[in-house]
């Protein structure tokens, strides 16, 4: 019988001793529009100069 792959359990967040990588939560929006914001500044600083 082949495996679904679709139903393979995957986990939501990967950990190393100097990396975090998860699935956003509620609440992270903020921080993630920050983000966002403060690369789309240094990018343009960049196109500028």
């Amino acid at each position: 019988m082949a495996m679904n792959p679709i139903l393979l359990t995957f986990p939501d967040r990967f950990e190393t001793e100097r990396l975090m990588i998860r699935s956003l939560l509620w609440g992270d929006g903020h921080k993630v529009n920050e983000a966002i914001q403060e690369s789309i500044e240094e990018r343009n600083f960049r196109i500028m100069t």
